[in-house]
């Protein structure tokens, strides 16, 4: 009797410490829809944050040698289902002629006694006009930006106003269990020299879970509940 009660408080406290710690799908969202107070004016900011996570701002990549190298606008009416959208182009400077140095990023952050367990990064997105190539490219501070999430850099097929949807995996080993701020920078090109052409942007979804880091006594506890009842178990065996 002892020992199935003993299960049952196992079993409870297991799906207590382990369970019921989703918070959201949607870790962090970017939709570029203009903020209060705001119109006609590019909306950097998160527009959908879980409650336990800080998400950053989409930010431009760093000059380089005193140059910008990004340009990021606010796109309307041209006749993308969902609008205001991300307009993304390079700066007239040779240093932009570089993919490395010509992304935008933003950063997510969980809040203490939280962890982020993620599933997939989605957005949208479109060549600004038939020129080609113009390609993208997504990397993480996971491994400090050194491999390619996306096998890239990857040829971008539609044209404005017909968006391309892009979902990456990031269910693996690496991007679970992070309580550290993560960084995603979206690298984009077009043709070399023609600093103008456009890629557009949309939606720039991070989806998975955001978790309550269970505490160590808790966890401490689990193990020699769990360890008892399987002597005893074997025991009764």
């Amino acid at each position: 009797m002892r020992s199935r009660q003993l299960a049952c408080f196992v079993v409870s406290m297991t799906a207590i410490v382990f369970g019921g710690t989703v918070h959201a799908a949607i870790i962090s969202q970017y939709t570029f829809t203009d903020a209060v107070g705001s119109p006609g004016v590019l909306n950097r900011a998160a527009t959908t944050v879980d409650p336990n996570v800080t998400a950053g701002d989409i930010t431009n990549a760093p000059t380089v040698n005193g140059n910008p190298t990004v340009v990021l606008q606010r796109l309307n009416g041209v006749g993308y289902a969902t609008q205001p959208s991300l307009a993304a182009s390079r700066a007239a400077f040779n240093e932009a002629n570089d993919i490395a140095n010509v992304y935008f990023s933003f950063v997510v952050s969980p809040d203490s006694g939280y962890e982020l367990n993620l599933d997939e990064l989605t957005f949208n997105v479109a060549r600004g006009g038939a020129a080609t190539p113009r390609t993208y490219d997504v990397r993480s501070s996971v491994d400090g930006f050194a491999a390619s999430l996306v096998a890239g850099p990857v040829e971008i097929l539609t044209v404005r106003p017909n968006f391309t949807p892009v979902s990456i995996d990031l269910s693996g080993a690496a991007f679970q269990s992070l309580t550290s701020p993560l960084t995603f920078r979206i690298h984009y090109m077009g043709q070399v020299g023609q600093f103008g052409q456009a890629i557009d942007f949309d939606d720039i979804k991070l989806n998975g879970e955001v978790a309550v880091i269970p505490e160590p006594s808790t966890l401490a506890l689990l193990a020699l509940a769990g360890g008892w009842l399987f002597r005893r178990r074997q025991r009764e065996v």
